[in-house]
């Protein structure tokens, strides 16, 4: 997935963050928002066989887990760990743990991860990382009562044929 790269300045500090590419937004062919998304119990959305965009924002909890089941890969996000772990690969969900912004880019070979507004990212290419694109949906689950402030979750069209 093609990445932008800014230098930003937060608490004294520089850190490179990564953004996925402006350009996705022009092969976005749905985009659904879903404000105030309780995970009391599990959420289930229908996406199509496309490279997907799951985009959390939330407040940040002391404790707690939240997983993201993407075409039958799971996604685990462990606040008391501030740890989000992908397919054997693991990394720290935020620097400061204020809020979760977590975003997720699934292809069909890979995951690339995008934590705390681009100051963390890495990406997962392996063999357990493969969706099955016939389990087409997103499902969204936690251990607590959480809320997710704001949920996007982004079709985009193939781009092979162009």
């Amino acid at each position: 997935i093609p990445t932008d790269v800014r230098l930003e300045y937060k608490d004294g500090e520089y850190y490179m963050s990564y953004y996925p590419s402006e350009e996705l937004a022009s092969i976005t062919k749905e985009r659904k928002i879903s404000e105030t998304v309780s995970l009391s119990t599990p959420k289930r959305f229908s996406v199509g066989n496309t490279a997907l965009g799951v985009e959390l924002k939330g407040k940040w909890v002391s404790s707690g887990k939240i997983k993201v089941n993407c075409y039958g890969v799971d996604i685990l996000l462990d606040f008391s760990k501030n740890e989000i772990s992908v397919c054997g690969s693991d990394n720290n969900i935020s620097i400061d743990r204020n809020e979760l912004d977590v975003k997720l880019i699934i292809d069909h070979s890979s995951i690339e991860v995008f934590c705390d507004g681009g100051k963390i990212a890495f990406a997962t290419c392996n063999e357990r990382s493969i969706p099955d694109m016939n389990l087409q949906y997103v499902e969204i689950s936690s251990d607590c009562d959480y809320e997710i402030k704001k949920l996007t979750i982004e079709e985009y069209e193939c781009t092979w044929e162009k």
